[in-house]
């Protein structure tokens, strides 16, 4: 499957910067064969008949991006794509010229990392604090928000760019349809469907666009589920 199956126009004036003051708000396009109706993503539990299979996503966005300098002078920017362990990840940096493994970079005035090394296009770095990386990401990192939002992280987004499910940390990227999906779908439409699995996706497809990716890697999830009639991941 090619990136490129899906491409489309969407004029920029389209793309919406914020999210709408409630959630559910956003227009949902309803198609059930040649019929086309519009709706509101807080209509998506009406939807939904007997038989249909909902996989939700139900991982939770981390502020995986930090910026920072070189110890040696110059700035750079990383974003963290894979917690390896409380102190180590996987990460794109962007910087003037890539690190070499034994450079220090210094990340809000005061966390300390070391490049270890390369791995294909990611940089292997080591937090010397004592204190966890994701408390490190908590303290001083940025949400990684789509490269078509055009303005940098706000305080609502630490939120709003959260699905309402979220729990477990470690996506870089948020399915961003099932950000609007509002709290009270959620777990009243539970009993709608025959089945309800949570997936552990990273969405690392989301970043294909972001950093040249040719092709779609592929996710298995897999879920105690049978005798399903349509099925859909959000």
């Amino acid at each position: 499957m090619l990136l490129s199956d899906f491409d489309y126009h969407l004029p920029d004036h389209l793309i919406a910067q914020h999210p709408p003051a409630v959630r559910g708000a956003s227009r949902l396009l309803h198609v059930a064969g040649s019929t086309l109706s519009d709706g509101q993503f807080a209509d998506f539990a009406s939807l939904l008949r007997p038989g249909d299979v909902m996989v939700f996503n139900d991982t939770r966005v981390i502020k995986a991006r930090l910026f920072g300098e070189k110890a040696s002078g110059g700035k750079v920017e990383a974003l963290i794509e894979r917690v390896l362990d409380e102190h180590t990840a996987l990460a794109h940096v962007r910087s003037s010229k890539s690190p070499k493994p034994g450079t220090r970079l210094i990340f809000a005035e005061r966390w300390e990392a070391e490049m270890l090394g390369r791995e294909g296009e990611l940089f292997k770095l080591r937090f010397l604090a004592e204190d966890n990386l994701f408390d490190i990401l908590d303290a001083s990192g940025k949400l990684p928000l789509p490269p078509y939002i055009e303005r940098t992280a706000e305080g609502e987004d630490d939120e709003r760019y959260q699905t309402v499910y979220a729990r477990e940390k470690g996506a870089v990227a948020a399915p961003t349809a099932a950000c609007t999906l509002p709290r009270k779908c959620w777990p009243p439409c539970k009993p709608r469907a025959w089945s309800w699995p949570m997936s552990p996706c990273m969405w690392a497809q989301a970043l294909s666009s972001r950093y040249g990716w040719k092709t779609l890697p592929t996710t298995r999830c897999t879920a105690k589920s049978t005798m399903c009639r349509n099925a859909l991941t959000i």
